[in-house]
């Protein structure tokens, strides 16, 4: 039986391909795709967010949202000074 099983795995062995380098292949094949974890944890850390910032007066919510999506200091001052005018 020993040598029957040796025979096998030595002719298995011989048909696979020879292994080939990592540092031969593109760096490009080892970048993965954000794994399920990771996009289930920034789903949750957003909605976390979402729920603190509903949490704000409505004056800080918009100054939250408008930093948020990356407006400037400058921007954020404009929109709230419009807004203030608006409303007197």
């Amino acid at each position: 039986m020993q040598h029957v099983t040796n025979h096998y795995v030595s002719h298995y062995f011989q048909k696979q391909h020879p292994a080939e380098p990592l540092e031969d292949l593109p760096p490009d094949l080892f970048s993965f795709p954000p794994t399920q974890e990771k996009e289930l944890l920034k789903k949750e850390q957003r909605k976390i967010l979402r729920e603190e910032i509903n949490r704000l007066t409505s004056h800080d919510q918009r100054i939250a949202r408008l930093k948020l999506s990356n407006a400037t200091d400058q921007e954020i001052a404009q929109a709230m000074r419009f807004a203030s005018a608006l409303r007197n």
